[in-house]
């Protein structure tokens, strides 16, 4: 096991989630810290501008009578999704992540339970978030950008400056259902630091890396390894168009980091192996892999490989789908 230097950006493990988030923007500013398409190309969102929108989103968030309730996301990978979750771990309320595949019945019996006050979701999970009672206020990923501006004019510090206490609950994680009805996992400020203050001292990853985010963040593997540990450490992160669009959105971001499962893993192998068969190359990659392997599986080994096998990638962006 490789362990990585790094454990956490305030010498300590830090408390709440805005703790060392803070402390990164300090540190890096305006570096990219997210990564989306628009308009047919990727735009940058900075460790600045991010904290900014989450500061305006919360302070309009209270000002509407949401502080401290349960807030549900439901949604694609995108900026809009992040936002939500990270103004309500940061003070707003308690987030609860759901599956955009989740059917409508679902959906409000887990409104229901977790007694959600509000839903953020995206236009595809629009029927659905809409089926909710009037007791949910319904608010589309494309309404949090009037929402920031009208937070921005009202900050007066009260959602900045608002106390946290590490051990409430500040997310509200429902388990997949698959051995009966779907149960509430609680997190609090101090879980997810803990967990991250652990993980970023195994997990080979620095503010050096772009991440491509393609599972889905609502699983607990990709919000917690492809999105919070970036922002811990520092790196940025790139929201992938969606599984069709994998080959496509690798070429366009070149990351250095993929968070996976391993269907997804062997799919990519066995198209990039019938990409080398078909380009008759299957003579030199082998000879590389002999070559590079001698250079040990260390960052060195890692580089030499990127550099010689970056060529190799399926060259149709359905490939992996």
């Amino acid at each position: 096991m490789k362990y990585n230097n790094f454990r956490s950006p305030l010498g300590r493990e830090p408390e709440t989630v805005r703790e060392f988030f803070r402390a990164n923007v300090r540190i890096y500013g305006d570096k990219p810290l997210f990564m989306q398409k628009e308009d047919g190309k990727y735009i940058s969102y900075s460790y600045k501008g991010f904290m900014d929108d989450v500061n305006a989103l919360g302070t309009e968030l209270v000002s509407r009578g949401f502080g401290g309730k349960k807030m549900i996301v439901m949604g694609e990978n995108r900026y809009a999704w992040v936002l939500a979750y990270m103004t309500a771990v940061c003070g707003a309320g308690v987030i609860v992540p759901i599956d955009k595949e989740l059917a409508a019945e679902e959906l409000a019996n887990i409104a229901e339970l977790s007694e959600a006050a509000v839903i953020f979701y995206s236009e595809g999970c629009a029927a659905k978030a809409e089926a909710l009672p009037e007791s949910v206020a319904k608010i589309s990923f494309g309404e949090l950008d009037g929402l920031v501006k009208e937070g921005a004019n009202k900050r007066d510090g009260s959602f900045e400056q608002a106390e946290i206490d590490p051990d409430e609950m500040a997310v509200l994680l429902f388990t997949s259902g698959t051995t009966g009805v779907s149960k509430g996992v609680m997190l609090s400020n101090r879980n997810i630091c803990s967990m991250l203050y652990q993980a970023t001292a195994l997990v080979d990853m620095n503010e050096n890396d772009v991440l491509l985010s393609v599972l889905p963040l609502h699983h607990t593997y990709e919000c917690s390894c492809g999105f919070l540990a970036p922002l811990y450490v520092g790196a940025t992160v790139a929201f992938c168009e969606g599984l069709r669009q994998i080959m496509k959105n690798l070429r366009e971001v070149r990351p250095t980091l993929l968070i996976c499962v391993p269907i997804l893993a062997e799919t990519m192998y066995k198209k990039i192996k019938s990409d080398i068969a078909r380009r008759k190359l299957e003579g030199k990659a082998k000879l590389g892999v002999e070559a590079t392997n001698l250079l040990g599986s260390g960052a060195l080994a890692m580089a030499a490989k990127k550099r010689l096998f970056g060529e190799y990638t399926p060259r149709s962006a359905a490939d992996c789908a």
